[in-house]
Order: structure tokens, then C-alpha cells, then sequence
């Protein structure tokens, strides 16, 4: 009896290629912080939501749209899931009287709280095999090309200089939350 061969490697023509790298780590990584927040009837879309929401509150649903990179007309119902879910209220905005500000409730805040925990300890077991020094490379390295690649998308395309900030992670491009995986916590935008 012959031993069952294990799985077929990928070519190294295949491996050794970013975006293919990129691919099935963010699909994973996508997978494992849907399924962690589920709990908390979020899903990473609503979570980016509510971090950028508190850090432009009060701000409008378009702005908010423009933030995530999606669709006006996808973020009705991301607004509309987190009202349901208590953690956003729309108030009539004092300054124009034809629209909605946005605020975060106190569940809201809350959510945030217990979202952010999970999205800590799906990075920190993201990263555990990586030792301190190389996180901070990678995650700067990953950044210089984001902030490439999504500047070139918007008009942009000049890479800034990044730093590490006291976490080991790099500075995110100035309205571009840019991350390694959606379990990483969003950063300030710096000036």
C-alpha cells in the first residue's frame, strides 16, 4: 500500500506572486473577522462604519460612504443595520435642514468597545508567528504600497514617507484607513 501524497504545491511562478498572496490572506483574514463579529450582528463593513463614525462625528452618510469606498446606495443599509442595531442615531442636521447628521449612540460606543477587543486578538494571532521588528516592517511596507496603490486609484499615486508610531504600525495616508487585514484596528488619518 502506497502513502497518499499530500496536497499539490503551488508553483513558485504562483506563490511568489503578490497579488496572489495578498488574495488569499485578506480572504481569510476577511472570513475569520466576519465570523468573529457575527456575534455582535456586525460584519467588518459596519465595523469600519462605526470607527470612522466616531472619529468624524457628527458626519453625513455620503462622507461616511466616501470614507469605506462604497457605493452611496450601500450605505443606506449599512446605516440603516446599525440604527436597528441601536449604535447610530440620524439627527437632523442644524445647518441644513435637508439632511441627516449621523451619531453614534451609547451602544454604539459600547459596540465599538467589544468590536475593537476581537479585531485586537485576530491581529495579534495574525501576527504571532512574526517577532516585533518584522511586524512593524511589514505592516510599514504594506502601507508604502496601499497608500501607492489606492493614491494612484484616487488621482494620488505618490507614496509619503511612513514611521512606525508607538504600536509598531505605520501612519495611514492621510482619508485612507489602510490596514493589513480587516481585524487590524483603523488609524488616525495624520496631518
Amino acid at each position: 500500500m502506497t502513502a497518499q501524497p499530500g496536497p499539490p504545491q503551488m508553483p513558485a511562478e504562483v506563490s511568489g506572486r503578490i497579488g496572489y498572496l495578498l488574495s488569499r490572506l485578506g480572504a481569510s483574514a476577511r472570513d475569520r473577522f466576519a465570523a468573529a463579529l457575527a456575534p455582535l450582528g456586525l460584519r467588518p463593513n459596519h465595523y469600519g462604519a462605526l470607527r470612522l463614525l466616531q472619529q468624524h462625528e457628527p458626519t453625513s452618510q455620503q462622507t461616511l460612504a466616501a470614507g469605506l469606498g462604497v457605493d452611496r446606495s450601500v450605505i443606506v443599509g449599512i446605516v440603516d443595520h446599525l440604527e436597528s442595531l441601536g449604535a447610530v442615531e440620524r439627527r437632523p442636521d442644524p445647518r441644513d435642514r435637508r439632511r441627516h447628521a449621523l451619531h453614534l449612540t451609547a451602544a454604539g460606543r459600547d459596540l465599538i468597545k467589544r468590536a475593537d477587543a476581537i479585531a485586537g486578538q485576530l491581529q495579534e494571532q495574525r501576527l504571532a508567528p512574526l517577532t516585533a521588528p518584522q511586524r512593524r516592517d511589514l505592516l510599514t511596507l504594506l502601507d508604502i504600497l496601499a497608500s501607492h496603490d489606492l493614491g494612484s486609484a484616487t488621482g494620488g499615486g505618490t507614496p509619503r514617507k511612513t514611521t512606525g508610531g508607538p504600536s509598531g504600525q505605520a501612519g495611514a495616508r492621510v482619508g485612507v484607513p489602510v490596514t493589513m487585514d480587516p481585524s487590524a484596528p483603523l488609524r488616525r488619518p495624520v496631518s
